[in-house]
Parts: C-alpha cells; structure tokens; sequence
C-alpha cells in the first residue's frame, strides 16, 4: 500500500492465484481501483506443485481454470498465450508398479463408477477389484463415520483405490491429501439433469416429525426444498460443472452453503442458505428413515395394533432410544423388537428385564387411562426380528428373549460373535494384543452362540432384489405373525371390579 500513496482504491484482492487475478482483471475493466496483494514473489498461485522431468508443474484445482473463457483471456492480455500447454487428448494416466496406465474414467474424485470395468480391473489387478467389490454388498453405515474421503473408500473398496486411483485423481486436481478432504452432503438423492440444468431432488430423506433435529438438510425451516425441485448451484458455481455435487462440497459440512435452486414447475430460481452434514451425518439420516419407514409400516399394516421398536446397538444412548420408542407403544396388542444391524454393547439384561415385567394391579381412574403394576409391562405379544449384522450383545438380547420365554424370533441366523474380550492386554509398547476372555454357556451346558449364531424360529430373508424394491419380508412375516396371534389369543385388560358402596347406613332406630 505504500508504495501507492496517492491511489485511491476501489478494491482489495488479497492472493494472486488465477482466481485472483481474474477477479482483478474483470473488475479493472469494469473501471474500478484494483490493488491485487499476494504474499510470493510472482502472481498465479499454486495449491501444490510437482517437478516433472526438471519443470516444475502447478497441481492444483487452478491449473485447470484454463478451460475457461475468462482466464483465456487474462492470459492473453498477460502476453502468455504461446506458452500455455493443452493437455493432451490421451487423457490423465497414473504411475502403477507395471507402467503407467490410463487413469478409469466415468468416475468421481477417482472413485470407480463399477469395479469389474476393464480400466478398473487392470489398474486394480485381480486383489484390488474384488476388494473393491466389496462395496456393492456392505451396509450403507459400514465407514459411514469416516470423516475423509481418503478413509471413507479405504474402509468400503480397500486401500488400492486409494492409493492408485483416489490419490493420484485427488492430489492432481485439487493439490489435496485425501485423508484431509472433509466430505459433505445434503441429505437427498439427487439426480444429473443436463436439459434441467442441474440436480434434480429425487428424494430427501424422511425424519420422525417429533424429531426436528434429524431433519434433512434441505428440508429445514426457511430452505423448504422439495422433491423434484433442481439444484443449480452452489456458492456461486453451476452444479453441471462438476462431475458430482459434492466436489464442490468439500469441508462445507456445518457451514453456510448459498443455493441457487428452481422449484419444480416453475420457471424463476431462487437462493436459500443450506448447510451441508458430515457424511456420518448423512449416514445416520438414511438409516433414520430406514427406521421411521419401517414404524410407520407397522402402524398402517396392523391399525395401529402392533408396536414396533429398532435398537441399532446395545450402548448407552440405545437406553434413551429405547424409552423413546417402547414408551408409545407399550398399551398396544403386539410387539416387534427390531435389532437387525444391531452391532452390539451391553444393556441386553437391562432391556429383558424391562420385557420380562408382569402386570399385576391395574389402576381404576375417572378417565379410560391404561395403567398398571409393573409399570410398562407389556402384557401383548412379541417377536423379535433379526439378521445375519445382528452382532454380539444384540444376540445375547436375542438368544435370551426366546430362552425366556418372551416370544418367537422371525429372521436370519445371526453373525456368530458372543466371546467378550476387555481389551487390556496393553503392552510395553502401548500396543495391544487382544484374546478371547468370555465365553457364555447355558443352563444345559452347552455352548452358546459363538461361531455359529442364533438361529430363528422363523426363517425369513430379505433377497436382494425384493429389499432394493423396497419389500422388506422379515418384517411383513413379523406383522402377519402377530396378527394372527392377536386375534387366536387375544390378551384382554380385565374390566374392573363393580364400585363399592361406600355410603353410610344410618340405624333404623336413628332414623326413627
């Protein structure tokens, strides 16, 4: 700035990069003062640069702003227009330990978009592929609590994707480390739409109503975006720019995020704020539908006769979901206690004990008001659905629900993994080496669960196909099961007793 005593200044663009020296450049000729501050000797900017053979390569997400108009402009007024390089039409390759390779295309970020391609398969080799392969089948929470990119598809498809093709994809474009790019979503399932110009929302994940907080990011107060609305852009930029939305997300989780979206049916686009959520974040939203879908199911199929709780887990905040969802339904007729997917913990005594509780007493009020000792005993039928991810404590809560003589379990054998270890065989080293220390028996002496499982009395599976449609088997044989239940025993509340007649008796000779 000293060096200008007697500028008068419109503008300030701190940092030279291309981006910079566009906005510079475009606001020069729009007549304003511009005074572009940079902390390096030369303009243009680096995010990360690489030496290649002696020259020295710019790496990052601006290196590939020559695709542009505008800054094939500055360039030409900079006098550099001969010695701007063109990619080559060969594409992008990779270094891989047999010779380089051409980089798979189709995919985003260096994801692959199907592992069993043949540009997959041969830069993966035959070890790779099948690992990444993975993918295809595991649960949608599996590295769901990943919170980069890097960690997010070394957990799901293996570290060769990373290292061969997410890595070089990552670090070429955008000068970033992988495990440093902070993913973020919106919640929804969107769909590219070229001739719509954007995004089209073809879902946005449901919530439980009297659960604001699990709302989806494009369903919260004031952002009001429905299904079939487009996406057009965010911060500024034309979602159809980039290969997938969230490239142009990145560690934009929590924070404010301008959209630019048109309303379906409508011609005029509007902007909203929307904050993105951490791909955890997100994880949880669909596996929260997941949930609510199956409740209100249950509600519509049995008229609201049966009840229906899901445990994802045993751990202390299951306690919590658990009061929040037995709470409601414990006066109905009919029981569902879900722990498919359930990856285990320790309160499966703390919930039998809650199922194992007897009424007794009943309580007679002014009012039609369902109430007894023991309180919240559940006095209809029950059955508990599980599957081949229910794990540990959520088969102990299994296996003891039928040896206790609560109900029936409806589903598939379960995954076989009951010795408990305490992970306190710390060494000299701070590692670990962990060994099994608790194996659990029963009364007739006979070992329980571990490598094999808990098998149902009713097996009932979810085929891939039917689940992907949206059938869910296990569930719909729980309700028909319990419906029938219900109306060949029916388990009524007894009426009660005739009121006493309390009043006084005066003697006769009082009268008298």
């Amino acid at each position: 700035m000293s060096e200008h005593p007697d500028r008068t200044l419109d503008v300030v663009v701190v940092g030279a990069g291309i981006g910079g020296l566009v906005v510079g450049r475009e606001l020069a000729a729009a007549g304003r003062s511009v005074l572009v501050l940079d902390g390096r000797d030369a303009p243009g900017g680096a995010v990360r640069a690489h030496t290649v053979a002696g020259l020295r390569l710019d790496a990052g997400a601006e290196s590939f702003g020559t695709r542009g108009a505008i800054v094939a402009d500055l360039i030409g007024d900079l006098g550099l227009a001969d010695d701007v390089c063109l990619p080559s039409r060969a594409g992008a390759w990779v270094e891989l330990p047999g010779g380089p390779r051409p980089m798979p295309t189709g995919g985003v970020l260096g994801l692959p978009a199907h592992p069993f391609a043949s540009q997959v398969r041969r830069t993966l080799g035959p070890l790779g592929t099948a690992r990444a392969a993975l993918d295809l089948v595991a649960p949608a929470r599996i590295g769901a609590d990943r919170g980069s990119l890097g960690a997010l598809v070394r957990t799901r498809m293996g570290a060769r994707v990373v290292d061969r093709m997410v890595r070089p994809m990552v670090g070429g474009i955008y000068g970033a480390d992988p495990d440093q790019v902070a993913l973020a979503a919106l919640g929804a399932r969107l769909v590219r739409d070229a001739k719509a110009g954007g995004y089209v929302v073809e879902h946005i994940y449901q919530s439980d109503p009297d659960r604001p907080d699990r709302k989806s990011p494009l369903a919260q107060p004031g952002v009001d975006i429905a299904e079939g609305d487009v996406l057009l852009a965010a911060n500024g930029r034309d979602l159809l720019s980039a290969a997938d939305p969230a490239e142009l997300l990145r560690n934009q989780a929590g924070k404010q995020v301008l959209m630019r979206v048109r309303p379906k049916d409508k011609t005029e686009p509007r902007d909203v704020i929307v904050k993105p959520v951490t791909m955890q974040q997100e994880a949880d939203l669909r596996y929260a539908e997941w949930e609510y879908t199956r409740r209100l199911a249950v509600d519509q199929a049995s008229a609201g006769k049966i009840g229906y709780v899901h445990l994802p887990s045993m751990g202390a905040s299951d306690i919590s979901q658990w009061a929040e969802q037995y709470t409601p339904v414990f006066t109905r007729e009919g029981l569902i206690i879900d722990v498919r997917h359930n990856r285990g913990g320790n309160i499966d005594s703390w919930i039998l004990e809650k199922l194992m509780r007897k009424a007794w007493m009943y309580w007679q009020t002014h009012r039609d008001f369902k109430i007894w000792n023991m309180q919240q005993a559940f006095r209809g039928h029950m059955v508990v659905l599980c599957d081949e991810f229910t794990g540990s404590d959520g088969e102990a809560f299994t296996e003891g629900f039928r040896r206790l003589g609560l109900g029936k379990v409806i589903g598939t054998r379960t995954w076989g993994g009951e010795i408990w270890l305490t992970s306190s065989n710390q060494l000299v080293d701070r590692g670990i080496a962990t060994a099994a220390e608790w194996g659990v028996f029963g009364a007739d002496r006979q070992w329980l669960i571990e490598g094999h499982g808990v098998d149902p009395d009713m097996v009932v599976d979810n085929l891939p196909h039917a689940t992907f449609q949206g059938r869910d088997a296990q569930l719909d044989a729980a309700i028909e099961y319990l419906k029938t239940e219900i109306r060949n025993k029916p388990i009524e509340q007894p009426a009660p007793p005739k009121y006493p007649d309390k009043s006084f008796k005066y003697p006769a000779e009082v009268v008298r």
